[in-house]
């Protein structure tokens, strides 16, 4: 278990959980290959920067790849919070559930675009069951008061879709406004 209290608080938008053991997602190739979009947290567990019962994940709804991920995502320090339960909490129940989960504690935010439903965007690691940009909006705004220290949004692949448009493009500009917002 990487339990660290010192760390950042981190709120990971995402559909996966991106904290996946890198024995698991990682090949066993190298040590660099194991090193990557979805082990990333795995490392910065490890490495002392997550601060263990800060931290949670939103929107997450792809299935697991081990059975032991869940717990190994609890190891990492992780709560989940899943596309689904915006049928039960409201997004503003979400949000204030961030901000339970995150309290005083300095925050990182990372935002991946297959947030949202897959209508939404063109991103690389799609699932169904996505929030909407209303959705996510109304999130991030309930957001306000938490001490968010740095931010970086993934998966931005901007290609026009079918009727010539670029929903992708402004959708994470209007993440990127949002969370500029809460800074």
């Amino acid at each position: 278990t990487f339990d660290n209290k010192d760390g950042l608080a981190i709120i990971h938008f995402d559909s996966h959980i991106d904290t996946w053991d890198p024995r698991v997602l990682g090949g066993n190739i190298t040590k660099y290959a194991s090193l990557n979009h979805g082990t990333f947290l795995h490392y910065a567990a490890e490495a002392g920067y997550v601060a263990h019962n800060h931290s949670v994940h939103v929107g997450i709804r792809a299935p697991y790849i081990a059975p032991s991920d869940e717990l190994h995502d609890i190891e990492c320090g992780f709560q989940s919070i899943t596309s689904k339960d915006i049928d039960i909490l409201s997004a503003r129940g979400i949000g204030q559930k961030v901000k339970d989960i995150v309290g005083n504690v300095p925050v990182y935010l990372t935002f991946d675009l297959d947030t949202f439903d897959a209508p939404f965007v063109n991103s690389g690691t799609l699932e169904a069951g996505g929030f909407s940009s209303r959705e996510i909006m109304t999130i991030l705004d309930e957001l306000e008061g938490l001490k968010i220290v740095g931010a970086d949004i993934v998966e931005v692949s901007t290609p026009p879709n079918a009727n010539g448009n670029d929903a992708t493009g402004l959708l994470a500009a209007q993440v990127i406004d949002e969370i500029i917002g809460l800074m």
